[in-house]
């Protein structure tokens, strides 16, 4: 077996554990310290092992490498257990499985009774998982498990900060030979794409004589690794080297041609599963992209996410690490050295940047199963570097949402049973849900669809697709997909993710092993008019995402948005739900339309809901008001009864109301928008006018002021048994200031200052009532044919002034003194106007003339003209 520098401090190992619960080993990348220290514990103590890695990949090549050494197969003395996949046996001793699964371990085997070590490799990543998983061991430890051995390892451990942390623990740290890398970055930031500037830097290296051996890219994820692949085998050294990749969902004999001997070089393009753990053989060049996915959450719904993010100082170290773990290499950094100083020297514990809610389930559970000295909870717990409040309150609330635990974060029964699940808490409960309605099967794949991601988007896809659910369109697709006898339209087929077809398939397939269901067939239930077939279990998970949809004017825009816990949204045109009034928002994404200045919350996931089943299912939390409001298109006021959820309306329906509570609130309407509706409100000016010339001889007359001290009452008055507008303006503003007014005033004022005047050929014309004019009024000359004498208003007291006017509506005169003019302009004015206007009636003697009731007809004189005897 060869030799690997760890060894030389196997003893020390071996002695410090005999000693102490826990140890802090720190050993440089290429030491052998994830192979060789699960030998020295086997060689040395009774009992199991657990050593958690980060990644599925480096888990089972680290056993599969373990099991080499010892001259066995993988599931004999050393095994391992990821997701959807495990090499085990009852002879098994050293088991490597990956963080999240020990929380799941600790689930079935509170007190970890056959477990003797837990061994936390990369220790330096702080994965949530890894950091749980630490939490939980010092609590057994310090409980019931005494004799329980920690160890924590890693290239880059803060050691300062876990000493300070762990003051119990023990530290080993080794200066073992390693062998000299040179790094090189980038002179200046190179915009080019990163498949562009990957292939550019291989042909380099492969040139080099630095790099005599293989080649390892970090790349970020499979599809950047398609694209430098892609570009990579354009080069002109082709020939010389073998192409490969190397990624957690990698087909195992893919993953062995990396270890296998060749004669050619290898160029092996990776994503950060290569950072850690197993040493690839005959590494002496790095190639470093400087980014990586990181796990984190939607803040959304809280499920998992990876986003592509730049990677810390301490993840640099352990891939440029690579290159030298068997020979002197180089590493390539494709970013500047002042972009590598402004990074973070570790990574940002995932505990404080993720989503708690599942870790926060699964521990409160394992708390309560665990054998204590004193009630823990999870904030109790010894932690390197505690959650967040806030992100600890947000978990709190919804586990209490969805009844997994009680009002004093306890676990409720519900909550142990949602942790058979491996999902979050959301989807864990939907499917607890589907098992109690009797629709497990359906509810296994519609709940894979959401743990792992869509097949396709409808955006993809040229032909429009509507349904009542996004979910289970997307299975229909499934279904369809993975059963020979049914067909795919050729757009769908072509659209279609194989790579995430596979993972919904084995997701599927263990959410139905836990279900104890056996056959894969799936049969789903037809479309119920906008609802989904499964919105019942899909509201268990996702109560507090309903929304209602607000239809558009425009036809090409999509439907808006509202939220039953307030804000608004906008629905994607990726989401097949585009006709339902209701709907459970299950994805959404903060997205920014092109000319806009801020984001918008985009809705891509929906399932369609009906009213009844919402009031179904929120009874005990439905509030049901009745108030009066405003109807803006009918400018009318309503009292209507509302059935809400939160703050959104599921029913409206009408319902009587006291008249006065619908006449303050039209009272308030007209006030705000005065002065609809009315278009003039000239009546009031001429009014006030009149009002002050009466007062001016009457000034024991009431003071009224409609616009000032008496326009509320005087609005009062116009709502009196009435609720619209329309029924205000029935009758014009003229009659309600007529109605308005005191009967001895109204009296008054019209015998006073009357709106019209009666001449002697019995025409009544208006009098003009305008502040800072005397009263006045017009009409035809032949009208007033007959009156001698000004007009008078006010008791004889004010003379009205006269507009007489020709046949074609023009001012001829001006007066106040009409006998006057009669007397000594009229004869000009007759000479004039008779020359102009032959048809029209012209008198010698205007004081007898016999008033025109029509107008001449043609070829008539205005002597044969009709007139009034």
């Amino acid at each position: 077996m060869q030799s690997l520098p760890i060894d030389s401090v196997k003893n020390d190992v071996i002695d410090v554990l005999r000693q102490n619960s826990t140890l802090i080993l720190q050993a440089p990348p290429g030491s052998g310290k994830t192979t060789r220290i699960p030998r020295f514990l086997m060689d040395s103590f009774e009992g199991k092992t657990l050593i958690l890695e980060p990644r599925r990949l480096a888990a089972r090549l680290s056993a599969e490498r373990v099991a080499f050494e010892l001259q066995q197969s993988c599931g004999e003395d050393v095994g391992f257990h990821i997701r959807h996949e495990r090499m085990l046996s009852s002879q098994t001793r050293a088991v490597f499985m990956t963080e999240g699964l020990f929380l799941r371990t600790l689930l079935t085997n509170p007190t970890l009774s056959d477990i003797n070590f837990v061994v936390l490799d990369e220790f330096h990543e702080r994965h949530i998982h890894s950091d749980v998983a630490f939490a939980l061991t010092r609590a057994l430890q310090k409980n019931s498990r005494p004799d329980l051995k920690l160890i924590l390892m890693s290239a880059t451990l803060d050691t300062g900060k876990l000493l300070d942390s762990i003051p119990d623990a023990a530290l080993i740290k080794t200066d073992v030979f390693t062998h000299p890398v040179t790094i090189e970055f980038e002179p200046a930031t190179d915009h080019r794409p990163l498949e562009v500037r990957v292939a550019l830097a291989v042909d380099a290296l492969l040139s080099d004589a630095r790099c005599p051996g293989n080649i390892l890219v970090f790349l970020p994820g499979l599809a950047d690794i398609r694209r430098a692949a892609q570009m990579v085998s354009q080069s002109k050294h082709i020939r010389t080297f073998q192409l490969l990749e190397l990624r957690a969902d990698s087909p195992h004999s893919e993953q062995k041609k990396i270890f296998e001997e060749s004669p050619l070089r290898k160029v092996i393009l990776a994503t950060n599963v290569a950072e850690t753990s197993v040493t690839l053989p005959g590494i002496t060049g790095v190639i470093d992209s400087g980014l990586a996915k990181v796990a984190g959450h939607a803040h959304w719904n809280g499920l998992p996410t990876l986003e592509i993010k730049p990677i810390s100082q301490a993840s640099a170290i352990q891939r440029s690490g690579r290159a030298g773990r068997t020979a002197a290499g180089i590493a390539r950094r494709l970013y500047t050295r002042a972009d590598y100083q402004s990074r973070y020297s570790q990574e940002k514990p995932e505990i404080q940047r993720s989503d708690l809610t599942q870790v926060l389930l699964e521990v409160t559970v394992a708390l309560n199963m665990i054998t204590l000295n004193e009630k823990l909870k999870f904030a109790d717990l010894e932690w390197i570097d505690p959650p967040l409040p806030e992100s600890m309150a947000a978990a709190q609330s919804l586990l209490l949402q969805l009844g997994a635990t009680d009002h004093n974060d306890m676990p409720t029964p519900l909550a142990a049973q949602m942790t058979r699940w491996p999902v979050h808490p959301r989807l864990a409960r939907i499917l607890e849900e589907g098992a109690l309605t009797g629709r497990i099967r359906e509810i296994c794949l519609i709940v894979s669809i959401l743990n792992e991601g869509f097949l396709i988007r409808r955006s993809s896809m040229t032909a429009a697709t509507v349904s009542d659910c996004d979910l289970v369109f997307q299975a229909s697709l499934y279904s369809s997909a993975t059963n020979k006898n049914d067909f795919l339209n050729k757009s769908e087929a072509q659209l279609i993710d194989e790579s995430q077809l596979k993972k919904i398939e084995r997701t599927d397939a263990a959410l139905r092993q836990i279900a104890n269901i056996r056959s894969p067939k799936v049969t789903l239930p037809s479309p119920i008019d906008d609802c989904s077939p499964f919105a019942r279990e899909i509201l268990t998970g996702f109560s507090d995402r309903i929304v209602v949809f607000r239809k558009p004017k425009n036809k090409n825009f999509t439907p808006e948005i509202v939220f039953a816990r307030g804000g608004l949204g906008q629905l994607s045109p990726a989401s097949t739900v585009q006709d339902s009034k209701f709907g459970i928002a299950l994805q959404a994404e903060q997205v920014r339309r092109q000319g806009a200045t801020h984001f918008t919350t985009e809705v891509t996931a929906v399932s369609g809901l009906s009213p009844e089943l919402i009031k179904d299912f929120f009874a005990p939390q439905l509030i049901k008001e009745s108030m009066v409001v405003w109807d803006e298109h009918a400018e009318k006021v309503k009292c209507i009864e509302r059935t809400l959820v939160d703050s959104l309306v599921i029913e409206e329906k009408p319902t009587a109301a006291a008249p006065e509570t619908l006449e303050q609130e039209l009272f308030n309407q007209l006030r705000a928008r005065w002065p609809r509706p009315f278009h003039d409100i000239t009546s009031i000016t001429y009014f006030q006018t009149r009002l002050e010339i009466l007062r001016n001889k009457f000034p024991d007359a009431p003071e009224i002021d409609l616009l000032g001290g008496d326009f509320e009452l005087f609005l009062t008055h116009l709502c009196e048994g009435r609720k619209s507008f329309s029924e205000i303006t029935s009758i014009t503003l003229s009659q309600h200031i007529e109605e308005f007014l005191p009967y001895e005033l109204r009296e008054l004022i019209n015998r006073e200052l009357p709106h019209r005047l009666k001449l002697n050929s019995g025409r009544m014309v208006e009098v003009h009532y305008i502040e800072g004019q005397p009263p006045w009024l017009s009409s035809r000359m032949q009208d007033f044919f007959g009156t001698m004498k000004t007009p008078h208003v006010l008791s004889g007291t004010i003379p009205v002034t006269v507009h007489l006017l020709a046949p074609n509506g023009q001012a001829v005169q001006v007066t106040t003194q009409l006998e006057s003019f009669w007397q000594n302009t009229y004869p000009d004015v007759k000479r004039e106007l008779s020359r102009r206007y032959p048809r029209h009636y012209w008198p010698d003697d205007p004081s007898n003339a016999e008033p025109i009731t029509r107008r001449p007809k043609p070829n008539q004189t205005p002597a044969s003209t009709s007139r009034s005897k």
